[in-house]
This record gives C-alpha cells, sequence and structure tokens, in this order.
C-alpha cells in the first residue's frame, strides 16, 4: 500500500517533494526520541522496490572497497551480514568465496524472501538469508567475519552497546563495518539524519585486545550524499588471535 501510495506521489514533483521534505523533518525529530524503535518499524516494512536496495546498486563504488577488505581476511570460511537487505553485497561475495558459508539476516521478511529468489534464480547456494532483529543476535552463531553495511547508523544508543558486543562476540577473526563515523568522543553517537559515534571507543570496550582500523571510504564512497563523503568510513576491527584460540577451544569443549 505504502509504495503505491509513493508510485503515485512521484508523477507530481512538487507533491512528492513536498511531502519527502515533511517526512525527514519528522524523522529528525523523533529519531532522537524513539531510539532504535524509529527504524525497527521503518525497516520492517521497507518494500523490496525501494530505490536504497537491490540489482541498481550492485555496482556502487562502496561495495568494491567493502568487498575487498573483506576476502583480504585470510582463511575466510564463513561470514555473517548483519541488516543485509536482499543481499546485494553477499551476491557480490559468493562471485569471488563459492566455498564459503554466507549468511544474511534482515528484520524484513519482504527483502529476505526477495533475495533468496534471487540466489536461486542465479543458481548461487553457498548464500542463505533469514529474518531475525538485533536482539536477538546473541543467538548467532560464530562466523569468521561479520560485516555491516549502513546498519549500526540506525541503532540508537538504546541499543547500540549490546549490538556491538554481540557483533564482536560472534566475529571469529573480523568484524569490518561501513558506517558514519566521527572522531568526536561521544561513544554512543550523536544524531545527524542517522546516528554517528566514534566506534573505536565501542570496539576496544568489548574486544580491547583487537587491531583495530579506520579507513575514509575514497571520495565518500561513491555517495552523491554530503554526510556520506564527511562521515563514510570503513572499520576493521581484527580480532588478536588470542581471542580466536580462546573461542576455538570453547567451542570444541562444547561439541
Amino acid at each position: 500500500m505504502l509504495q503505491k501510495i509513493i508510485v503515485t506521489l512521484r508523477r507530481y514533483p512538487g507533491v512528492y517533494n513536498f511531502v519527502r521534505s515533511l517526512y525527514r523533518k519528522g524523522i529528525l525529530l523523533l529519531g532522537p526520541l524513539m531510539g532504535t524503535r524509529l527504524e525497527e518499524i521503518r525497516w520492517a516494512r521497507k518494500s523490496s522496490l525501494s530505490d536504497s536496495y537491490g540489482w541498481e546498486t550492485l555496482n556502487h563504488p562502496h561495495r568494491a572497497f567493502l568487498i575487498d577488505r573483506v576476502v583480504a581476511v585470510p582463511s575466510l570460511h564463513s561470514l555473517l551480514e548483519v541488516g543485509c537487505g536482499v543481499g546485494t553485497n553477499l551476491y557480490l561475495l559468493a562471485k569471488k568465496m563459492p566455498q564459503s558459508e554466507l549468511l544474511g539476516i534482515d528484520i524484513n521478511p519482504n527483502l529476505v524472501k526477495v533475495g533468496n529468489a534471487w540466489f536461486k534464480q542465479e543458481g548461487i547456494s553457498n548464500i542463505k538469508l533469514s529474518i531475525s532483529k538485533v536482539n536477538e543476535l546473541h543467538a548467532q552463531p560464530p562466523f569468521d567475519v561479520v560485516i555491516t553495511d549502513a546498519f549500526l547508523m540506525y541503532i540508537g544508543p538504546d541499543k547500540i552497546r549490546g549490538v556491538m558486543k554481540d557483533l564482536l562476540n560472534i566475529a571469529r577473526k573480523a568484524l569490518i563495518i561501513v558506517e558514519w563515523h566521527s572522531p568526536k568522543p561521544e561513544p554512543l553517537g550523536f544524531y545527524e539524519r542517522n546516528w554517528v559515534r566514534i566506534y573505536v571507543i565501542l570496539a576496544n570496550e568489548f574486544s580491547p585486545e583487537a587491531t583495530i582500523k579506520v579507513l575514509k571510504l575514497p571520495k565518500g564512497g561513491g555517495f552523491d550524499d554530503e554526510m556520506w563523503k564527511k562521515y563514510g568510513t570503513l572499520i576493521e576491527v581484527i580480532k588478536a588471535h588470542r581471542e580466536n584460540s580462546t573461542k576455538d577451544l570453547r567451542e570444541r569443549q562444547n561439541v
């Protein structure tokens, strides 16, 4: 229903731009007040036909930068993407890592359904998408690498510490994220249309022995958006060998 309304409004650019402006102003007001809950409501209902998702963004420049950093992780046999949408990044990774286990989770059942159908049609068997919420992350099994791409920017101060802790617990070797990052010493973030924060502090809190690399996206990652040009960053949290060894031993003991 919502998608039909949007399609109809786009026939009248003046009306569409006015409604879109009101919507954005509403988000700016409600975002800091509602925290993560607002975004959970928005994204759970998002259509797979949105401009922000799908095959039209397959060759977006930021994806190549992310993929190159991921495949550089040695002995990568399994990967989880949190907030995967229809699985565009996973599709690109499957081309480079056809033998690896790739899992994507998202809050939106429609996007998950569309993505799984896409992979089946393409004959890709090593990707699986499933429905999950951020408060269910702790139940995920360990993966060699965990990634997010414009996901944590929608997680408010009410949940970000718990989400980062879960992500780092799940990741055996590395957590790699593409998010809005700022060196301002406000780890829980400040709100500028989406949440901006210094992820280094959060990563150090839950994985103090890790090596952290902060890389600005080249040319803003190819986004035609001043906020992405200003804040767009790829952050690698490379887990220490001792952490990996301890976790692997713990897993073997539980088998």
